[in-house]
């Protein structure tokens, strides 16, 4: 006898039961990569967080001074993206935003610093951040397309300590060196020497790549201190070495860092420390809070 083709009913009962568990299975995965997501973010926040309550537990109590709403302070982050690409750090950020690069090894005093550096256009600032505390507190050694110069930036405010007219070509490497060793400063271009500046705003801080054009490379990068040198030519290399891997606000999406500092009590001996973490997730605002009170 001939069997009729096609699916019995507890056949398709079977099959959309089995249908409905896998779909059921598939649901579960994606909500549990969810929450493992969000709670990587707070995580993320958590430790950002007590990374700027530690710096500021660091900081000479008489430059905690008052903020509402500001930036974080005494930390550094990575911005523009910075990545391997074409055997070089590669970092795109736009003119109104300052690209930056840390080299590994954290917080430095003296040392020697040394790349190869070039960016599409060169009309704004690129070269090294030295012993940069926060993005309102850095030396900055640099070249555009008309000078190289040397800066400082204390609390925001810039000033110009060297600077030397000339023109430098877009897309084309330039060799830059800076050898600080307590408050002088030696700069090069091209192993030629510039000058040394005498200064000491700034005695210690990261050591960074820096650029505020839209396309910038860095090659054979070389940082010496304590008598050891480690060098980067990115030869090879597909994603930036684990040591520059850093995680910083950039890495949370639709971040916002935010630091109050206040005299409760009225007492002047006596600040409180409010840090806030906040960003969206599924149109919710999530945040992570750290207070703290730091006396003198």
């Amino acid at each position: 006898m001939r069997k009729q083709k096609g699916l019995s009913l507890i056949e398709i009962i079977i099959t959309i039961a089995i249908i409905g568990s896998a779909v059921s299975i598939f649901a579960t995965l994606i909500n549990v990569i969810y929450l493992n997501k969000v709670g990587n973010l707070y995580t993320t926040a958590y430790k950002l967080a007590s990374e700027e309550m530690d710096a500021l537990h660091k900081l000479p109590f008489n430059e905690l001074q008052n903020r509402t709403n500001s930036q974080f302070i005494n930390v550094l982050y990575n911005n523009g993206n910075p990545r391997v690409l074409a055997s070089s750090l590669y970092m795109s950020t736009s003119n109104t935003s300052l690209g930056v690069a840390i080299l590994p090894y954290d917080k430095k005093t003296d040392f020697v610093v040394e790349a190869d550096v070039k960016s599409n256009p060169l009309l704004n600032e690129t070269g090294f951040l030295l012993r940069a505390r926060d993005l309102e507190n850095y030396y900055f050694f640099y070249i555009k397309n008309d000078r190289v110069a040397f800066m400082k930036n204390v609390n925001g405010v810039n000033e110009t300590l060297y600077q030397a007219f000339q023109n430098f070509e877009s897309d084309t490497y330039y060799n830059l060196k800076a050898v600080l060793s307590g408050n002088n400063i030696s700069l090069y271009l091209n192993d030629t020497p510039l000058g040394t500046i005498n200064d000491l705003s700034f005695t210690s801080g990261y050591v960074a790549l820096s650029s505020a054009n839209s396309e910038t490379s860095f090659d054979d990068v070389c940082l010496t201190f304590g008598g050891e040198s480690h060098r980067w030519d990115f030869t090879d290399l597909s994603e930036l070495p684990t040591e520059w891997q850093r995680v910083g606000l950039n890495d949370i999406p639709q971040r916002e860092g935010i630091l109050n500092i206040s005299e409760p009590f009225n007492d002047t001996l006596i600040k409180k420390v409010d840090i806030t973490i906040k960003w969206f997730g599924k149109g919710e605002e999530k945040s992570v809070n750290l207070s703290s009170l730091i006396s003198q």
